[in-house]
């Protein structure tokens, strides 16, 4: 990019990290030293990212098509917790690992402050937390950004986010790999009967209907942007 040979930046993820360790070899020692959870915690977050001067210049000089994965609110988080976090109706409904937020509130501060610092359009009126997205350039190239990691959409209730604006969710993520539950996740994993959920209804709706639309229209190539493997 350097050479300005690029016209888009493709992010699929993980723009910042929520640690609150690592860093100091390089003298980057992540904001307050703590793990992020507060809306204030991750804007200091995003804007300690961005006193690097080569993510400015990119910024600055060229449009990012930009997705979250897991590290934007918390490491392989889903639609009710993380890997230390989990707001299961198992655990009580609220268990965050240091005791300073519930992962559901945790979830939208997140959300929250990645909309304030990377530059998304609104893609639903009637949904603002929506991400997941299609670029057409011409008849060469379709392009479809998957939300994978969404899962603010927990237990079928109105949230309000941002604006406090009321949104009802419909698509979410089911429980993931979490580290310490591999047992559990290994047979769900492998079972090809499964109803279980990556996209959500609504989403893969939205994706198999893109691209037979770009198949029909004749389009060279399609990409799909997405944060984890996909396969049969």
């Amino acid at each position: 990019m350097v050479h300005q040979d690029a016209d888009y930046v493709v992010h699929l993820g993980d723009y910042i990290y929520e640690y609150g360790t690592g860093g100091s070899a390089i003298d980057r020692v992540p904001s307050k030293n703590a793990e992020i959870a507060s809306l204030d915690d991750y804007r200091r977050r995003y804007d300690q990212y961005r006193t690097d001067v080569d993510l400015v210049s990119m910024h600055e000089n060229l449009p990012i098509i930009a997705i979250w994965d897991d590290h934007e609110t918390a490491n392989n988080d889903w639609k009710a917790g993380s890997s230390n976090s989990n707001d299961s109706i198992e655990t009580g409904g609220c268990a965050y690992s240091n005791g300073t937020v519930c992962f559901s509130d945790r979830q939208m501060n997140a959300k929250r402050a990645y909309f304030e610092w990377i530059p998304i359009r609104q893609v639903d009126l009637a949904d603002e937390a929506r991400i997941w997205r299609d670029f057409r350039f011409g008849d060469l190239l379709d392009v479809y950004a998957l939300d994978t990691r969404y899962d603010m959409a927990t237990r079928s209730k109105i949230l309000r986010v941002m604006n406090n604006t009321d949104i009802y969710r419909k698509y979410d993520r089911d429980i993931t790999d979490l580290s310490y539950n591999l047992e559990y996740i290994k047979p769900l994993a492998q079972d090809l009967e499964s109803t279980r959920s990556l996209v959500g209804e609504q989403q893969e709706e939205w994706i198999e209907k893109g691209l037979k639309d770009s198949q029909d229209r004749g389009t060279v190539w399609k990409m799909v942007l997405n944060q984890v493997i996909l396969g049969t």
